[in-house]
């Protein structure tokens, strides 16, 4: 499938489109604007044409040129190199900010045809950094400023029609690329073909009418352009004419080699076949070499530059690849990146997914009020079942209008009557405990109860007999009678004149104390 080239031709102000020229690998169609038609109208018509002639040649728009119409090629002054902060600088730089050469876009009135430099429209207008690959520690910039409308119109006429555009440029961006030598793609395995060396090159294309493009170039990639009006004179015999032209262009030139530090060594003049004289060329191209002295001139008389320059930029190695390819950075990004009817589609289904969730909440939360209000009757019911229920249990006692309230008293007065009986202190079974160990002790021969005290948590024997054995067996006879019921410890024993005496200490089993008391 090949490729085509649209050429858009505006007015001077570049706000409307007045042909389009479709450029293939092989001929070359053109379609002029009808004079009665509308600038909306006359971009629709151009877009429905540029269909037809893709569906018949089966090929694809492979670049979109603007002509430099509308567009001027300045410096500025910016914190950062964005899109949004180029806008920001252009839109409120000051006159200084611009620099001492360099022409200022007017954002408040129209281009005026005739004048050297196209001004910028106050709307429909993109910015551009030049030479994006460039990293510079300064805060000044060259950008690209151009009228844009129909080209934006014609873009999306062209996305409904479905119609792709793969690449955006300016005449500029291609005389750069196609005429530096520089850019050549040499395959690697053409050994009879050298690679020229890189030096900044500076194309000069003479339009029909006497009209000059300029644009500087490294290794294919614009650094600055411009646009400049001569004489027709400038290119027969008139002298006065062709040094006022050609010191013309020396002072832009110059302007921008302060700027960036740098000057073209190569330059080369692409001349419409019919424009002057073989002799007055000759003075024109003199001239040039005497203010660049420094630079070598090459003058080319070709039918049509724009076209030679396409033809040049289409050409092809012997393996199929392209010669010479636009970069990356030498296109309009801004254009090429524009939203299309794919993104248009995308947003769409954003749209309805969003409406979809939407509804789906919108149902939810209507399920869940029902749902709210049903429970609401129910605890409603719940509520009067209750009331009747407490009204019809406790009778006269229950208030009529708060029953509830009157149970809820009730069930008060009830836990504390509960929480009065289990805070009473237990009773134990001192009687019994007082027989079992009567009964014990007169079992245990030598060995007398001589005290027996009984409080409300321990209890304290003392025990005393002649035969010091027998009274050290005691507490074991006695732990082991009365195990489960009062845990005895193993006594104290000491001597009370020839008696031997133990005092043994003993809890009730439910009140063990803990260990290490």
């Amino acid at each position: 499938m090949s490729t085509t080239t649209i050429y858009l031709e505006r007015d001077p102000s570049g706000q409307r489109l007045l042909a389009v020229r479709l450029i293939g690998e092989h001929d070359e169609q053109r379609w002029t604007a009808p004079d009665d038609a509308t600038p909306d109208v006359a971009v629709r018509q151009a877009a429905e044409w540029i269909r037809s002639q893709i569906d018949e040649s089966g090929g694809s728009v492979g670049l979109l040129c603007l002509d430099p119409r509308g567009a001027v090629c300045s410096w500025i002054d910016i914190p950062e190199r964005t899109e949004a902060m180029i806008r920001a600088s252009v839109r409120q730089a000051q006159p200084g900010a611009w620099g001492e050469w360099a022409k200022p876009p007017n954002k408040d009135a129209q281009s005026i045809p005739g004048i050297v430099e196209s001004l910028v429209p106050p709307m429909g207008a993109t910015y551009e950094p030049v030479s994006a690959r460039a990293e510079s520690s300064t805060k000044r910039a060259a950008v690209l400023a151009m009228g844009d409308l129909p080209v934006r119109v014609l873009i999306d006429a062209l996305d409904e029609l479905r119609v792709p555009v793969q690449r955006i440029a300016t005449l500029w961006h291609v005389m750069a690329t196609a005429w530096d030598p520089a850019a050549e793609f040499v395959p690697s395995d053409d050994v009879l073909t050298t690679t020229p060396a890189a030096m900044d090159t500076a194309v000069v294309m003479i339009e029909p009418g006497s009209r000059v493009q300029w644009a500087w170039s490294d290794g294919g990639s614009l650094l600055a352009a411009g646009s400049a009006r001569i004489e027709p004179t400038a290119l027969v015999d008139d002298a006065d004419a062709r040094s006022f032209g050609v010191g013309r262009l020396a002072t832009d030139w110059l302007a921008w080699s302060a700027q960036l530090g740098r000057a073209p060594r190569r330059v080369l003049c692409l001349i419409t076949d019919g424009e002057g004289t073989d002799e007055g060329l000759g003075a024109f191209g003199r001239a040039i070499g005497q203010i660049w002295p420094e630079a070598s001139v090459d003058l080319v008389r070709v039918d049509d530059p724009i076209s030679a320059t396409f033809a040049r930029l289409q050409e092809r190695t012997a393996g199929g690849k392209p010669r010479r390819k636009l970069s990356e950075h030498d296109q309009i990004e801004s254009l090429a990146n524009r939203p299309g009817r794919t993104h248009r589609g995308m947003f769409r289904w954003v749209a309805a997914a969003v409406l979809i969730a939407a509804v789906g909440l919108a149902v939810l939360g209507s399920k869940l009020r029902a749902a709210g209000a049903d429970a609401k009757k129910q605890i409603a019911g719940i509520k009067s079942e209750t009331g009747q229920l407490i009204l019809a249990s406790l009778g006269a006692e229950a208030d009529p209008v708060y029953p509830e309230l009157t149970l809820q008293s009730k069930l008060d007065e009830a836990r504390q009557k509960v929480n009065e009986t289990s805070s009473l202190r237990p009773t134990y079974p001192v009687l019994e405990a007082v027989d079992n160990i009567s009964f014990i002790v007169s079992s245990i021969d030598g060995v007398n109860l001589t005290r027996l005290t009984i409080a409300q948590d321990v209890c304290n024997i003392e025990l005393e007999g002649d035969d010091t054995e027998s009274v050290e067996l005691a507490p074991e006879i006695i732990k082991s009678a009365m195990r489960g019921f009062i845990d005895w410890g193993d006594g104290t024993i000491s001597k009370r004149g020839p008696k031997t005496v133990i005092s043994i200490l003993g809890y009730w089993s439910e009140n063990q104390p803990e260990p290490g008391s």
